[in-house]
């Protein structure tokens, strides 16, 4: 189970400081999941195992739900930015600086989306390499079959073979 919380709320204020504050400990939860979903693909990619890829599904969607948390704050934020009454210099840096932040995050939001599909790709590889491998196993089965049979008919036809 994840440990962390679904959703995110945050209080938008001029000063911006609780903003701030999520947007930092949304960025440093994200750090957190992609150190361990790096490592679990990993280890996914060179021996399948169904519990690391369930936490991994579970952390590349936690991936997702932040990343589109910290979208959403910055959103609100810079909407609260730009309905103030007074745009001043200092005021339109902090504009530029969200507009920037915003840029990145619904970047990192699109790139988190992928990963989690990534992650869904290499299940898929997996189970088409087992059906593929099932699949040759049985065809290698019936070839050696086949060709027993073959040996068996030959041998029956050979007068001094019959007992074989």
């Amino acid at each position: 189970m994840s440990n962390y919380t679904k959703g995110i709320e945050v209080e938008l204020t001029l000063d911006g400081e609780k903003v701030i504050q999520e947007l930092k400990t949304i960025d440093s939860r994200l750090i957190t999941i992609r150190k361990e979903l790096g490592q679990l693909k990993q280890s996914l990619e060179a021996e399948w195992d169904i519990s690391k890829f369930q936490r991994a599904q579970e952390l590349a969607q936690q991936s997702v739900e932040d990343t589109q948390a910290k979208v959403n704050a910055l959103k609100q934020r810079l909407d609260e930015l730009n309905s103030s009454a007074q745009i001043d210099d200092d005021l339109g840096k902090q504009i530029a600086e969200v507009s920037k932040e915003l840029a990145y995050a619904e970047n990192a939001a699109r790139k988190a989306q992928e990963e989690l599909e990534s992650l869904n790709r290499i299940r898929l590889d997996k189970l088409s390499s087992s059906i593929k491998e099932a699949g040759e196993n049985i065809i290698a089965a019936l070839t050696a079959r086949s060709l027993l049979n073959n040996i068996r008919y030959q041998a029956h036809s050979v007068p001094s073979l019959k007992q074989w």
